[in-house]
């Protein structure tokens, strides 16, 4: 039991029993000075002692009785509330381990995907695999936040995607400037992971085709709460897309991945070609 319930209980107590030493004070006036006679000017009636005794003693039952309630309801809703608790307590426990060996399984897997890597020498498949890789590290990171939150349903949007960008840019020989411009925002699992993978995507290809000659490479981020949708924007300042580039006609795996997963969040995908590139997503606000 935790001081607050234990001052409250105390409270109570004085309260009840304050109140039931006003009831035999007023009883005992009653009886002594006979109230209703004299102040309707009548002449007052005899004690009856016997009379005084048994309202006293009625009024002292009646106190026992309401505090004994009082105490036994306080009791029985304590423990429930201490079971409650205890409960949500091993729900939350539980549900940290299942994203901590979620974490472990898919870092296992990224270790064995780097096994898998070193042991090959067609570039184009150790590509694939590092593409692979990347989709693997954006859900990792979403399970080892969601492991070390006291929110086990929502993450911090700006502390997740600017670690998720550190990890990401490493595959680059190049020292990327990244510049975030978030609104304090938290984002549900179900809408963070699609919109992880496509980070993931998009950043992933520009590293490899954005920044052939650019000296002083940069990735611009953002995340805005525009009332009932949220605008979120990636671009960079490297070599931009065709003016007729379309997304729809274009055959490459990550940038289909980026039009299923933007409708998968119910998104609206606009794309800027001029003056740099840059991924425009509109989506609802609690992903639905």
């Amino acid at each position: 039991m935790d001081l607050k319930t234990t001052l409250f209980r105390y409270r109570l107590l004085i309260i009840t029993v304050l109140g039931f030493f006003v009831l035999i004070l007023v009883s005992m006036l009653n009886e002594i000075l006979d109230l209703p006679h004299l102040l309707f000017n009548q002449p007052a009636t005899p004690i009856n002692k016997t009379e005084f005794l048994l309202e006293t003693f009625m009024l002292l039952c009646f106190g026992f009785v309401i505090n004994v309630s009082v105490f036994i309801y306080s009791y029985r809703y304590n423990r429930s509330k201490v079971m409650l608790m205890r409960s949500l307590e091993e729900k939350e426990f539980l549900l940290k381990e299942i994203h901590h060996r979620v974490k472990n399984n898919l870092a296992l897997i990224t270790s064995i995907i780097n096994l898998q890597e070193r042991s090959v020498d067609d570039e184009q498949f150790k590509n694939i695999l590092q593409d692979l890789k990347s989709r693997i590290t954006s859900i990792t990171l979403i399970h080892k936040k969601l492991y070390t939150s006291d929110d086990l349903n929502t993450t911090h949007a700006e502390t997740y995607f600017r670690e998720l960008l550190e990890e990401v840019t490493q595959i680059s020989d190049k020292s990327i400037d990244i510049q975030m411009d978030f609104d304090d925002i938290r984002i549900d699992q179900k809408t963070l992971i699609p919109l992880a993978i496509v980070t993931s995507e998009l950043v992933t290809n520009a590293i490899k085709y954005a920044f052939p000659d650019e000296t002083h490479p940069q990735i611009r981020m953002t995340l805005k709460n525009r009332k009932e949708n949220l605008l979120f924007s990636l671009g960079n300042n490297g070599a931009g897309l065709p003016e007729d580039f379309s997304i729809e006609n274009y055959s490459s795996l990550g940038l289909t991945l980026v039009r299923l997963l933007t409708s998968q969040i119910n998104g609206d995908l606009e794309i800027v070609t001029e003056p740099h590139t840059e991924f425009r997503i509109r989506f609802p606000v609690d992903g639905e």
